[in-house]
C-alpha cells in the first residue's frame, strides 16, 4: 500500500546533540515519477515533536542488487516540526547515503501509480507454443539454435557446435560425436537423442585442445574419467523447447476449494483445471489436454488462478495471472528502464565473432 515503511541502514536514523535528539522513521513512498524522481516523507520524533519531512530524491536503479538509490535527496517541506529541528533533519539528509530494497519500493508505489506510457508500450510476445516435451523419467534437454552449425578447430579433424550451450564435437575422420557432460565424455555415431554412451578415449586430436588456452573445459576433463553409470538421458531439439520433468506419475495436490490443482512432484509450473492441463513457459500460459498431445496457447486464463495463495508454494506464478498485484508489480518493474554505462573509446576493442559471413537484415 501507498506510504509502506522501508527501512535501510542509512535511514531510520538517529540525531544527537548536545540540546537535541530527534529519531527519523524509515522513507514513506509517495510516487515514482517516470522511474526517476522518487517523492515521499520521513517521519520525525522527539524532543516534543512528532511530524515529518517531505522529500524528493533522483534515483539510480541497480539491478543486480535490486537497490534504488537515492541522490541529491532534497527535503521539500516540514511539518509538526521547530524551524531548528527542520534544520537538523536537512543537514543529517544531505550527508548520509540511502539505498532502499527494490521490490519494497514497488510495492510501496499506490494503487492508481500510472506506468509511463513509452515504458509500458513493450513489444509484444510471441504466443505460438513451443515444443514442450513432458517425461516421467530423468532427462534433460541439449538445445541447438537451429540446425547445428560446425567450425573446425585448426590442425585437427574435430569440429565443434557452436550454437548450443553444451560442449559438442564432431571427429570428421570417423564421424562420431562427443559431448562433454559434467566432466565426463559421452560418444554416439549420430547428433540424436538416444543411445549415448560413456567413453574412456578420445581421439588424439583433442590433445591438441587440452593443451589448448582455448579449451579450459576440455584439459580439466582430460585424460577421460572411466565411468559404468550410464548417462542421464537427454532430448535433442532445434527449435525452441520446454522440458516437463516429472518425478514418476503425476502427484496432484489441491490449491484451495476451487478445483484447481498442481503437479507437486516437478519443480515445473503445471496445472490441472477440469479437463486441461495448463504450464506456464516464460511468462505465457499453455494449455493441453493429454501430457503427450500438442499445445495450445491460453487466450483467457481461468479466474481461478487468481486465487492461488501467496504463501503457496507455486505463489510465484502469480506474477502471470492478470489482475493480481503480483501481475501489476510485475508490470511495474518490466517498465524500469534499464540502463549500462560504458566508458568512452571501448567500441574499437570490441570484437564479434561470425559463423562464416556476416549477414545483416533490416
Amino acid at each position: 500500500t501507498a506510504g509502506q515503511a522501508l527501512g535501510r541502514p542509512s535511514l531510520p536514523g538517529k540525531i544527537e546533540t548536545g540540546e537535541s535528539s530527534l529519531s527519523m522513521g524509515a522513507p514513506l513512498v509517495r510516487d515514482w515519477a517516470e522511474f526517476r524522481a522518487l517523492s515521499g516523507s520521513i517521519p520525525v520524533s522527539g524532543d516534543g515533536a512528532k511530524g515529518s519531512v517531505e522529500f524528493t530524491a533522483g534515483t539510480v536503479v541497480d539491478f543486480s542488487e535490486r537497490k534504488v538509490v537515492l541522490r541529491n535527496l532534497e527535503p521539500v517541506k516540514s511539518s509538526g516540526l521547530t524551524s531548528g529541528q527542520a534544520q537538523l533533519v536537512r543537514d543529517y539528509l544531505a550527508e548520509i547515503r540511502v539505498a532502499l530494497d527494490l521490490d519494497e519500493v514497488v510495492r510501496a508505489l499506490p494503487a492508481d501509480f500510472e506506468i509511463p506510457q513509452q515504458a509500458s508500450a513493450g513489444p509484444q510476445l510471441n504466443f505460438s507454443p513451443p515444443r514442450i516435451v513432458v517425461s516421467s523419467r530423468p532427462m534433460r534437454l541439449l538445445l541447438i539454435d537451429g540446425p547445428p552449425a560446425h567450425v573446425s578447430i585448426p590442425a585437427t579433424e574435430i569440429e565443434f557446435v557452436v550454437n548450443t550451450d553444451w560442449d559438442v564435437f564432431h571427429d570428421r575422420t570417423s564421424g562420431t560425436w562427443y559431448i562433454l557432460d559434467d566432466g565426463h565424455w559421452i560418444t554416439n555415431n549420430f547428433l540424436s537423442s538416444g543411445d549415448w554412451r560413456r567413453v574412456a578415449e578420445l581421439p588424439r586430436d583433442f590433445l591438441t585442445l587440452q593443451v589448448s588456452s582455448e579449451w579450459p573445459q576440455v584439459a580439466a576433463a582430460m585424460p577421460p574419467v572411466k565411468s559404468t553409470d550410464k548417462p542421464v538421458p537427454f532430448t535433442i531439439s532445434y527449435e525452441p523447447t520446454e522440458l516437463v520433468v516429472i518425478d514418476g506419475e503425476a502427484q496432484l495436490e489441491a490449491v484451495g476449494g476451487s478445483g484447481l490443482q498442481y503437479v507437486a512432484n516437478t519443480e515445473s509450473d503445471l496445472f490441472i483445471y477440469g479437463d486441461r492441463y495448463y504450464y506456464l513457459a516464460s511468462g505465457r500460459w499453455f494449455y493441453t489436454k493429454s501430457l503427450d498431445r500438442q499445445w495450445f496457447a491460453v487466450k483467457k486464463l481461468p479466474g481461478v488462478f487468481a486465487e492461488i495463495p501467496e504463501n503457496h508454494p507455486r505463489s510465484r506464478v502469480l506474477a502471470a495471472v492478470p489482475g493480481t498485484r503480483a501481475a501489476r508489480h510485475a508490470m511495474i518493474e518490466a517498465a524500469i528502464p534499464r540502463t549500462a554505462t560504458v566508458a568512452i573509446g571501448t567500441a574499437s576493442e570490441l570484437e564479434i565473432p561470425y559463423v562464416g559471413e556476416p549477414r545483416f537484415v533490416a
